[in-house]
């Protein structure tokens, strides 16, 4: 899922503001503009891969209809989800906000603070299985906090959709096989 730019969106309640969130819709306001904020109703685009082939499958067709479904009912998904994806990605080489070791702003600058720091930093190099670590950190972190169940369903129809997949999957390996062994059937009984 992509972010939506800023400059492509204009706030769907207000009709003034730019968007400024990853969320298709503004959160700008306050808690009651989200909640009263109408759901964007977005048409999936085809993609190249589908129409080239020319197959699909009645799950593929439900699925973007599913999603849609979904975060039309639960608008914090679409940020959820990008807050996620964000934790997966490496960190950037600009650091954000200079931490000087002085969290209490009355010590002089000391690198000896009395405050203990929330969390050690690690400088461990980032690599796949750190920004995976990360997002399933976050992904436990927002499932705590989303009292919608947002995530619990999406999860689960992520989960529905992947086993029709392995289904289906399953099933063409099974025909192949069938395939195979018919035809080497009629070529040993012409031989």
């Amino acid at each position: 899922m992509a972010p939506i730019a800023p400059a492509d969106r204009v706030c769907i309640s207000c009709q003034t503001e730019d968007g400024k969130y990853k969320c298709p819709r503004c959160m700008k306001y306050t808690k009651k503009h989200k909640e009263e904020h109408p759901a964007e109703e977005d048409k999936p685009k085809p993609t190249p891969a589908d129409s080239a082939t020319g197959d699909s499958s009645s799950s593929g067709e439900q699925q973007p209809d599913e999603f849609n479904k979904l975060f039309a009912k639960y608008p914090a998904l679409a940020s959820y989800l990008n807050q996620i994806a964000d934790s997966t990605e490496p960190p950037s080489n600009d650091p954000e906000g200079g931490d000087n070791g002085d969290a209490g702003g009355g010590g002089g600058g000391s690198k000896f603070s009395s405050h203990p720091r929330k969390k050690p930093r690690h400088n461990k190099p980032w690599t796949r299985e750190v920004g995976l670590q990360n997002g399933l950190h976050k992904l436990r972190q927002l499932r705590d906090q989303d009292t919608t169940g947002a995530l619990k369903e999406f999860g689960e129809l992520v989960l529905m959709i992947n086993a029709q997949k392995a289904q289906e999957e399953a099933r063409k390996v099974e025909a192949q096989r069938d395939a195979e062994l018919i035809g080497q059937l009629i070529r040993e009984e012409r031989d």
